[in-house]
């Protein structure tokens, strides 16, 4: 491919589809409005130039009790993809109460992972628009809190063999959970940066040289196995922060990295061991339950929360307390009947500390 790659793709897309308007890049949210405004057929395709068609089924259509659904292609890195088709009626519907896309009632990502053109030969942009023809490796910062295996995490995150061109730092001991992203925003000198928790052993594959799209303010949530209850999700792990975006959170929501624009990329970035300690394993559990619960109805956070409150590996000790401190998490919910003022409390350590004295005589390895 020559570096013409990213201007044909955009001219055999028009030849393809003769009614296509061009829209500049706004994030895929804005970009679907702006499309189906201009709708006027039961559907429309939502297409991106960086993305290889020359193999795509044009043709294709969904199944009659599909065809409420918004069809999305994923990409090599991206859950959310750059390919949608669109049902025009159920869009109407929904649109003006959608603040993310992944809130519409139900998004189909059951396709083919497409293809994107290799990112030297795209016109890359940053978010003020100008163009960025350096793509700088991301800082990785390193946050730790007490975690019995950070040490050896952080040897683990060393060792990586592909991380030498990332500068790597850590922040330790910083009490409270906006303040440790705030100092890990702080300490990074790159517009993104990799947050690794120090509860994740990180996958020695990982392919550090991965970029966001540097025109696109936002996080970007990778997978992490759990050993104990068998879910692999966004939960503990590494994640891509844009450092402007964290230093303007304050942490209003009861999830700091949800509270503002983000992305899940379905790569493994590791194994989250939680469960070395008690404390560790009952407070992960609280936090998060707690977040899940809140959270319905969401059919897929549902079945999580069954997983942490029954799913368990019985070979591991900690195991037995990510059950109970997810069980403390509903009985809380249930007692503060939802009160977002009272779940915010899980946010500090010594809060968490003190509940777990008071329900389960657990001392916390602050």
């Amino acid at each position: 491919m020559d570096m013409g790659t990213h201007d044909a793709q955009l001219r055999e897309l028009q030849r393809r589809l003769p009614h296509a308007q061009v829209l500049p890049w706004t994030g895929h949210l804005d970009c679907i409005r702006q499309a189906m405004q201009q709708c006027r057929t039961r559907a429309a395709w939502v297409v991106s130039s960086w993305v290889d068609y020359r193999k795509f089924d044009w043709l294709w259509e969904p199944s009659p009790w599909q065809a409420d659904q918004i069809h999305c292609w994923p990409n090599m890195r991206e859950q959310f993809g750059d390919t949608f088709l669109v049902p025009r009626e159920p869009w109407q519907q929904q649109q003006q109460n959608l603040r993310l896309l992944e809130h519409f009632q139900h998004v189909n990502f059951d396709h083919e992972s497409m293809t994107l053109l290799p990112w030297q030969h795209l016109h890359q942009y940053d978010s003020a628009g100008h163009l960025d023809t350096v793509q700088q490796p991301l800082d990785v910062v390193f946050i730790s809190n007490g975690e019995p295996n950070a040490e050896s995490n952080y040897e683990k995150l060393l060792s990586c063999k592909d991380l030498s061109a990332n500068r790597v730092h850590r922040i330790d001991k910083v009490n409270g959970r906006v303040a440790a992203y705030h100092a890990a925003a702080q300490i990074s000198r790159t517009p993104w940066f990799f947050a690794v928790f120090a509860k994740l052993e990180v996958d020695t594959q990982f392919d550090w040289s991965w970029q966001p799209r540097r025109w696109e303010p936002k996080h970007h949530i990778f997978y992490a196995r759990n050993p104990v209850n068998g879910l692999t999700y966004g939960h503990q792990a590494m994640i891509a922060y844009n450092r402007e975006l964290v230093l303007k959170n304050t942490g209003q929501g009861l999830d700091f990295t949800l509270d503002q624009p983000h992305e899940v990329v379905p790569i493994v970035s590791g194994t989250a061991y939680y469960d070395v300690s008690p404390w560790q394993a009952w407070r992960t559990a609280f936090r998060e339950v707690l977040k899940l619960r809140h959270s319905l109805p969401d059919s897929e956070n549902e079945y999580r929360l069954h997983q942490w409150l029954n799913g368990h590996d019985p070979s591991r000790t900690g195991s037995y307390w990510s059950q109970w401190g997810a069980q403390d998490a509903m009985q809380y919910y249930d007692e503060v009947r939802g009160d977002f003022d009272q779940l915010k409390k899980s946010y500090e350590w010594e809060w968490l500390a003190s509940y777990a004295l008071r329900r389960r005589n657990l001392t916390a390895d602050l």
